[in-house]
């Protein structure tokens, strides 16, 4: 038997503790197994009421100090009680396992989206200030944009259909669309896009790309400044647009005496094509860029 109070190994029989003075009761006593002892009672440190379970194994060594004649103090059997119990190493290899499969997850299948992202947005804002049309790049409001890119391009600007259903349409493999407007609010100016499925498999049109754009700002509602490769902008004369563009392609004028513009027609192996309109007194009021 052990002393509560002081640690002190007590005899057989003996009421009071010879060090501490302390009563000896004979409750709450345990079972302890000793190396090459038998089974016997043994009063339980004071401190083991409030601490975690431990297997009987880690218990044994804990109390196996109680079988030398030195005293123990309350501050060592603490010390001893405290000593958390071991986890399982299963526990750490399931959460290793987890980490794995999430970084797994991440680098197969998030970062390939943005690092595609990325790329498409460096090489627009890259491309820009070439002062080739070819290079299919625009901007409308100050905001960038180029042909044979998807139409989040445009959505991510807030640039939605008139008809919301346009979106749930789903078109077959290099399938195009008819002409539909987008506008940024109901009462907002629109211009004018065409979409294409480029992939190998049906798509939707939001996911499909814009190989189609028609901005025309004579109307009142449609005023919006914008700019192509070459600085060229709106107001600009047919002078300034052929001294950055050349000579126009094959000299193509239509003349529309309603409104007294006129369309200059560039195009390249006929499958890029850009079409501008001059009015009289006002210069350069729209564009239409096709690449097919």
């Amino acid at each position: 038997m052990i002393c509560k109070n002081c640690g002190q190994e007590l005899k057989e029989n003996e009421a009071i503790c010879s060090v501490c003075s302390t009563p000896v009761s004979d409750t709450n006593k345990i079972q302890v197994t000793y190396e090459n002892r038998n089974t016997e009672l043994v009063d339980p440190p004071v401190i083991m009421e409030a601490h975690t379970f431990i297997d009987e194994e880690s218990f044994a060594k804990k109390v196996n100090v109680l079988d030398q004649n030195t005293p123990q103090t309350n501050n060592q059997l603490d010390e001893m009680w405290n000593e958390p119990a071991k986890k399982s190493p299963m526990i750490w290899i399931f959460v290793i396992g987890i980490i794995i499969i999430i970084g797994l997850v991440g680098y197969f299948v998030i970062y390939p989206n943005i690092k595609i992202e990325s790329k498409i947005e460096k090489r627009i804002i890259a491309n820009f200030t070439s002062e080739e049309w070819t290079s299919g790049q625009f901007k409308i409001e100050g905001e960038f944009y180029q042909l044979n890119q998807p139409f989040s391009q445009f959505s991510n600007n807030d640039w939605q259909f008139v008809d919301d259903e346009i979106l749930l349409l789903v078109l077959d493999p290099e399938e195009k669309t008819e002409t539909y407007f987008i506008s940024k609010s109901i009462d907002g100016g629109q211009i004018k896009v065409q979409i294409r499925n480029q992939k190998k498999k049906e798509n939707t049109v939001k996911d499909s790309y814009v190989w189609s754009v028609e901005v025309d700002t004579t109307k009142e509602e449609n005023e919006f400044a914008f700019i192509l490769p070459g600085n060229i902008k709106k107001g600009c004369t047919i002078e300034e647009i052929t001294a950055k563009y050349g000579d126009l392609t094959e000299k193509f004028i239509s003349k529309d005496d309603n409104n007294k513009t006129t369309t200059y027609h560039y195009s390249k192996d006929n499958q890029k094509n850009l079409d501008l309109i001059i009015k009289d007194e006002e210069g350069l009021v729209a564009f239409h860029y096709y690449f097919s």
